[in-house]
């Protein structure tokens, strides 16, 4: 996967990477569950879903799989490591608001595609498991959220942090 930055990413509070396709697979079958964050947890607990809490709005969400540099972490402080993500072959990973996820899978069974108002921003994440390690930069204005994932082998449901991480300025 090639690093990823992001800028001015509307939240609506609440920042998501979710699987569309087990979005689809679950909320086409059940009934979309409007508390927050218990209604995420099914996704979380699999790997299919990370979630932090944020103001309204990011500046900048960076997304990189390899160690990056010292100086890109450089006055960042890791605000949690306890996120995995479980990435299966031909599936597409979105980066979406609270808001707009709640749309899609309650008006359109978590099909992502039927939903004319929401622009997809999609990852190009390769398949795998995924340990997330989240990291604040400290700066004036909106945060700024660093995500690095480090591939590892195998996934132990017992260690997911279920409730989202919270990052403000």
């Amino acid at each position: 996967m090639k690093d990823i930055k992001l800028k001015g990413i509307d939240t609506e509070g609440v920042l998501l990477i979710v699987s569309a396709n087990q979005m689809q697979s679950i909320y086409s079958q059940q009934k979309f569950d409007y508390n927050y964050p218990e209604g995420l947890y099914k996704l979380i607990s699999t790997g299919h879903l990370y979630a932090v809490t944020t103001q309204e709005s990011i500046s900048e969400l960076c997304i990189y799989d390899v160690e990056p540099s010292p100086n890109t972490l450089k006055n960042c402080i890791l605000v949690g490591d306890k996120n995995f993500l479980q990435v299966e072959k031909n599936d597409t990973w979105l980066v979406i608001d609270h808001a707009s996820f709640t749309m899609v899978c309650d008006c359109e069974k978590g099909d992502y595609t039927q939903e004319k108002s929401y622009k997809p921003l999609i990852l190009p994440f390769e398949e795998g498991i995924y340990q997330v390690f989240t990291y604040q930069k400290k700066s004036k204005g909106l945060p700024k959220i660093t995500l690095v994932l480090k591939k590892i082998e195998n996934f132990e449901p017992t260690l997911q942090q279920l409730k989202p991480l919270e990052i403000y300025d």
